[in-house]
């Protein structure tokens, strides 16, 4: 009789065993913020495409591969500005700290022209914690033959930051 009743509740307890096994391993997400810096418009133009386009690519490429994301307004200088642009876009590393921030992604964005995309991209990673950039490139804008193409080239971009942010 105790030989049937063992057979039996063996594998009504095993999922439960896997279950309590997958709960136990950890997920670790870092929480990433993001900042798009638009340089060379006029600071009373609308919304620009590209910036917008970038930024929604930012925020849907670091959630798809599991991060914690925000993002602040695009920040918009008619000039490129010169020296730290933590200190020029008013970025401060304490209160993104106190918010529990790990990463900050800079892109900014230097214009031209107002019609066409940027002329460079430079993207920033920080790490807040460390207060270390883990890192910093610089690459010729394109143009694209459609809004779409525009995304997922930006998409493929970005998701080559990814390996970047550990968590």
């Amino acid at each position: 009789m105790k030989k049937r009743f063992q057979s039996r509740c063996f594998p009504r307890i095993l999922p439960v065993l896997a279950f309590g096994l997958f709960l136990n391993i950890n997920a670790a997400a870092s929480m990433v913020s993001f900042y798009v810096i638009e340089t060379g418009l006029p600071e009373n133009r609308l919304n620009n495409e590209h910036s917008i386009q970038w930024e929604n690519a930012f925020m849907d490429v670091f959630f798809d591969a599991g991060h914690i994301v925000s993002n602040s307004p695009i920040i918009r200088f008619e000039e490129k500005p010169q020296g730290d642009i933590f200190h020029s876009a008013d970025i401060s590393i304490m209160e993104a700290r106190n918010w529990g921030i790990d990463y900050i992604i800079v892109a900014q964005l230097d214009y031209t022209s107002v019609l066409h995309s940027p002329e460079f991209i430079t993207i920033f990673i920080y790490k807040v914690n460390t207060n270390e950039k883990v890192f910093e490139g610089q690459m010729d804008g394109r143009t694209y033959r459609s809004t779409r193409e525009e995304y997922d080239g930006i998409r493929n971009i970005i998701r080559s930051l990814t390996r970047y942010i550990t968590g």
